[in-house]
């Protein structure tokens, strides 16, 4: 039996990760990978650890659910998403909507190229479904440093943080 799920979707990933970009003009790949993540399963975002200034967010976040179900295991979700979200990446670079010179050194940044009108809507859309997950992502995760300990790759357990260079 086949199931669908957006995560796990290219197109579906490309709609992320660009609306991730429209708040957040530039992130290394690891964080956007992770970002998208819980983009794809909100809910997974209780089992992360919060710096204290973000505390109060605990309860929207148990709020949150997933349209769609829920990781079993979050952490394999996670690595059998990165094909994924590479080759999104990799076709957002294609079409120059991020800074393909920029993706080998592991930054993805928004070029100044318009969106063709039916992805610009699509993300419009997406945008307006995902309005809080959008905003807490974009706005506060996305400030929280992704390598070395209370990082974002040590916060969420998704990604080892051990060997980071900080």
């Amino acid at each position: 039996m086949l199931i669908y799920h957006p995560a796990f979707d290219a197109y579906h990933c490309t709609i992320r990760i660009v609306a991730l970009l429209v708040d957040c003009k530039r992130l290394d790949v690891e964080k956007a990978r992770i970002l998208d993540f819980y983009l794809a399963f909100p809910s997974a975002m209780q089992s992360m650890r919060l710096p204290a200034e973000l505390a109060s967010l605990r309860a929207m976040l148990r709020q949150m659910d997933n349209v769609y179900r829920d990781p079993v295991s979050p952490k394999r979700t996670f690595a059998e998403m990165r094909h994924v979200q590479l080759a999104a990446l990799g076709c957002l670079a294609a079409a120059d909507i991020i800074d393909g010179a920029k993706l080998p050194s592991g930054i993805v940044e928004r070029t100044n190229k318009p969106l063709p009108s039916k992805l610009e809507a699509a993300i419009t859309n997406f945008m307006a479904d995902e309005n809080e997950v959008m905003q807490l992502l974009a706005t506060k995760v996305a400030e929280m440093p992704t390598a070395g300990p209370n990082g974002l790759k040590d916060r969420s357990g998704l990604l080892e943080y051990r060997y980071d260079a900080v």
